[in-house]
C-alpha cells in the first residue's frame, strides 16, 4: 500500500530525502515525475491542498497534507516498520532532528550553489561557486 503522494519535480534533492527515508523504513511513496513546479504549484487544486504553494508537498489518501522535505521525511519515517528509526528516547530523536535540520539549513544550499551551475540550472558565476 502506498503511504501517500509526493509532489515535486523529478530529480529534486529534497525529493530524495523523502524517498531515502521511505526506503529505510519500508514504505512506498507515489511520485509525480511530470510535475512542473512553475505551473502545477499555482493551480487552484494544488493551492487548496497546500496554501503556501511550495514543494515538496505530500498528501496521504486520507487527506493529510504537509510541506517541507524534512517534515515530510520525518512523517514518512514515523510510519515505517522500524520503530527505532527516529530514536528510542527523546534525546536520540532530538539528535536525529539536529542533523536533519543542519543538513537542510547548512549543507543543501551550499551544494545547490555549487552543483546547479555545473548542471546548467543556474548561471555559472565563478566567484559564487568558489565561495
Amino acid at each position: 500500500m502506498v503511504l501517500g503522494k509526493l509532489y515535486t519535480s523529478s530529480g529534486s534533492s529534497r525529493q530524495f530525502k523523502v524517498l531515502i527515508a521511505a526506503k529505510y523504513v519500508g514504505v512506498d511513496i507515489e511520485t509525480t515525475p511530470n510535475f512542473q513546479i512553475s505551473t502545477d504549484t499555482r493551480t487552484p487544486e494544488f493551492l487548496a491542498k497546500f496554501p503556501i504553494g511550495k514543494v515538496p508537498a505530500f498528501e496521504t489518501p486520507e487527506g493529510f497534507a504537509v510541506t517541507d522535505s524534512t517534515a515530510i521525511a520525518y512523517y514518512v519515517a514515523s510510519k515505517g516498520n522500524n520503530p527505532d528509526f527516529l530514536g528510542k528516547t527523546p534525546e536520540e530523536t532530538a539528535s536525529i532532528l539536529q542533523y536533519l535540520f543542519f543538513a537542510s539549513a547548512e549543507i543543501s544550499g551550499t551544494v545547490a550553489q555549487t552543483i546547479y551551475p555545473r548542471l546548467g540550472y543556474t548561471p555559472y558565476v565563478k566567484p559564487a561557486v568558489q565561495a
